[in-house]
């Protein structure tokens, strides 16, 4: 039986006022993704999860996100409101993603 294609949109921020590297932790957070199987897009907002990156505590990545889709928001160096130091930051929201994709 094949596994179901898991469909994951990272979504980022305009960038107008960075904390965190963005770059860097979508392109983590992808890598690691994809080792599961999943399918990932870049500012899609129809996936089945999405990463919302905002670079700042303003969270614009939230903005116009449908209702019903999980999200998991990063916002400067706090992941669903909770801080978190920016290293550990990828390890946080894979976790959080396992959970909602049921990837273990």
């Amino acid at each position: 039986m094949t596994e179901p294609v898991r469909h994951v949109s990272i979504v980022f921020c305009g960038g107008c006022n960075p904390r965190i590297d963005r770059g860097r932790l979508a392109g983590e957070l992808a890598r690691r993704l994809a080792a599961y199987g999943c399918e990932i897009s870049y500012n899609r907002r129809d996936a089945g999860l999405l990463i919302l990156l905002s670079g700042c505590t303003a969270d614009c990545a939230r903005a116009d996100i449908p209702a019903g889709i999980p999200c998991i928001a990063v916002a400067s160096a706090a992941v669903d409101a909770v801080g978190v130091p920016e290293a550990e930051i990828a390890a946080v929201v894979i976790a959080k993603a396992e959970n909602y994709l049921a990837l273990k």
